[in-house]
């Protein structure tokens, strides 16, 4: 008896792991799944003796990119942002990168500028 009652149990527990699988493989679950809030905000572009240093936070920790080149259409260099407590920073070596005077970030795979377009750097 109590054997057939732990093959019961059991058969439960593979028939429920079988559909929540299931449902999973259709996306019913992914509201389920905490989405990570990394749309950037508190940006501030600074420039220094031979370096541009962009920094920007999220509520979240997420690490971004940020791609920068010589035009609005150009931005052919990218650099991953260090993340600490939130705040992401990029430094640009100006020595290394000339003629940098636009930048998008690109965090969680979204792209973020002004209006859809590049920022220019000051």
């Amino acid at each position: 008896m109590k054997n057939s009652i732990k093959v019961i149990i059991l058969f439960l527990i593979l028939v429920t792991t079988g559909v929540v699988l299931a449902m999973n493989r259709e996306g019913l679950i992914e509201v389920l799944k905490k989405e990570k809030e990394c749309t950037p905000y508190n940006m501030l572009v600074e420039k220094g003796k031979g370096e541009i240093r962009i920094t920007w936070d999220t509520k979240d920790s997420c690490t971004g990119i940020v791609k920068f080149g010589s035009g609005v259409e150009d931005l052919e260099h990218w650099l991953s942002s260090k993340v600490e407590n939130e705040k992401n920073t990029v430094v640009i070596d100006t020595g290394s990168y000339s003629d940098v005077n636009y930048f998008v970030i690109i965090s969680n795979g979204e792209l973020y500028g002004l209006e859809g377009k590049a920022i220019a750097i000051n």
